[in-house]
Order: C-alpha cells, then sequence, then structure tokens
C-alpha cells in the first residue's frame, strides 16, 4: 500500500456507507480529516549536536551503501536532497498532505556550505514530502537524518489539536493488520477514505521537533490514536544548529504501538504552521533508511 493511495468512487466504502458516514458526523469533521492527510534508536537512537560557529554536520557517507558480501554499492532507497533538484519528482519526493482551504509549505533545493539541501518555508501553511518505500520494514536496522530550524513556534503542541504545529517532522507509514483496529479506528479510516479518496495508512510513526514537550515523550495524534508521535527534539536551545539522528524505527515503533511494524509504506518530511500562524523554516538534509546486514 502506498502511503496514499487514490482511490477510484465505486471503491469501498459503498455509496450507502458513505450517506451514512456523513450523516453519522461521530468520528471527525472535515478539516479534522485534512489534518490526517497532512499528518497521516545507535541502539534506540543517537542525537549528534554540531558546531553552531559552523553549522554545518559532520560528514556522512550518505547515498549509496556498501553491505559486507555485496561486490558494489546498492542505490539509496530514499533520493537524496543532496543529488540537487532531480531529487524531487515522479517516483522520488513528492507533494502530499495538502489542505484544500490553506495554502502549502514551500520546498525547494537550495545550496548550504556548497551542499544540496532541501528547504521547507512554511507561512500558515500545511504539506510535506513524501517518497514511496514499500518493502518489510524488518529490511533496514535505522534511519538517518539531519535538520536544522530558524527557530521554535510559540505556542504550538503536537499533542493539541488547536496548536499542533511543527517546525520540523519526519514520518514513516506502515501497512498492518487492519484486523487489529478497533470499531472507531476502522470508522477514522473509512470516514479519511471518504473526504480525500485516499487510503489511511495502517499506522505512521513521526518524529518532531515540539516546542515545550520532553524529549523522549510519545504524543497520540489528537484525531487518531494510529498516528503516534516521538519527540526528538525540544524547546529552541538548538535552533540554528544541525543536528544529526540515527533512530531504530522498528525499537520505535514497538513502543508507541506495542506491535512489532509491518510493510514499510513511504517516508515523508514536513513542515507546518497553519495552527499557531506563524512562520517556519527547516532545511532538511539527506534521509536514509540503513539496509540490515546479512550474514
Amino acid at each position: 500500500m502506498k502511503l496514499l493511495t487514490p482511490c477510484a468512487e465505486n471503491d469501498w466504502p459503498s455509496p450507502a456507507r458513505r450517506q451514512w458516514l456523513r450523516s453519522a458526523g461521530v468520528v471527525l469533521g472535515g478539516p479534522a480529516v485534512v489534518s490526517l492527510a497532512a499528518c497521516a534508536g545507535l541502539r534506540t537512537h543517537e542525537t549528534v549536536v554540531t558546531d553552531p560557529q559552523h553549522k554545518k554536520a559532520p560528514e556522512q557517507a550518505l547515498g549509496t551503501q556498501v553491505r559486507p558480501g555485496m561486490r558494489g554499492p546498492v542505490e539509496p532507497v530514499l533520493a537524496p536532497f543532496s543529488q540537487g533538484p532531480k531529487a524531487i519528482g515522479p517516483g522520488r519526493w513528492e507533494p502530499w498532505g495538502r489542505h484544500p482551504a490553506k495554502p502549502p509549505t514551500q520546498y525547494d533545493i537550495i545550496r548550504e556550505d556548497a551542499k544540496p539541501v532541501l528547504q521547507a518555508r512554511a507561512t500558515s501553511s500545511v504539506s510535506g514530502l513524501k517518497h514511496r518505500v514499500n518493502r518489510p520494514a524488518q529490511e533496514f536496522s535505522l534511519i538517518r537524518w539531519r535538520w536544522r530550524i530558524d527557530s521554535i513556534l510559540t505556542g504550538a503542541d503536537v499533542g493539541d489539536r488547536h496548536a499542533e504545529d511543527a517546525p520540523a517532522r519526519l514520518l514513516l507509514a506502515f501497512e498492518g493488520d487492519r484486523s487489529r483496529l478497533s470499531m472507531r479506528e476502522m470508522m477514522v479510516a473509512e470516514q479519511f477514505q471518504l473526504f480525500t479518496g485516499q487510503v489511511m495508512p495502517y499506522a505512521t510513526l513521526m518524529y518532531v521537533w515540539d516546542t515545550t514537550r520532553q524529549e523522549g515523550e510519545v504524543v497520540h495524534n489528537p484525531h487518531s490514536s494510529r498516528i503516534r508521535k516521538v519527540v526528538v527534539q525540544s524547546g529552541g536551545s538548538q535552533a540554528g544548529r544541525w543536528i544529526s539522528y540515527q533512530r531504530d524505527f522498528q525499537a520505535d515503533f514497538l513502543k508507541a504501538f506495542g506491535e512489532a511494524p509491518g510493510q514499510l509504506t513511504g517516508v515523508g518530511v514536513m513542515t507546518d504552521s497553519d495552527n499557531t500562524r506563524q512562520r517556519a523554516r527547516c532545511l532538511y538534509g539527506d534521509v536514509e533508511l540503513i539496509l540490515r546486514e546479512t550474514s
């Protein structure tokens, strides 16, 4: 299943079910559903804060990977932003999570310290970029990325539906056993599909930079328990610095959801400020899925 997959008009739910969901109104309103679209460890983790004077992350072997027993490098699963503008486009990083009544966040490739990076600029806006994966989560050992924000968002809180903004997010979407979903979550998924024409991921794990919450805290999305956020950075003390992360996302998923992850369907980045109506800017370096070594 794709991170967000369009469905045909005659797909499930049935017309009668659509009408019932419209009239019941017991799960979500339209704006809430669209906000879900925008949203829908090395051992456990490592965080590296780099020199604020130079604002430059340590050099890493990004892009291709070499595994023991292999004759040459492996193509990266995710298109590196360091490749330049060609990293954005069909089959690579693509726009997603746009709100019909709000402006989208602007994404473009710029050069920082002579190296291409992704720039996200939000002005009371919301949207992201996604990259399809569609591979078993167990193929990977870690996810690695780096980012730098200009400033935090005053009053933002990823656990408050009215202030649910973040200057930097990394999202991983998964498929799973949908028979485990509660009746309410199945209704949320149906209503999501009804309003957006897309299939809601079984589960979404999100790494976020929050304004006040404690680092390491797991926060449930205010609209759906199938979206859970791990706070990897908090407050503004590290704003303006490149910060690099490596996370065992399978361990994080198990902690957040109480079950092992299934198919990893996609990875996304998002910077948004639509609820707090402020400006936010984030630079994203390459995002890497690290393949598990095989004997």
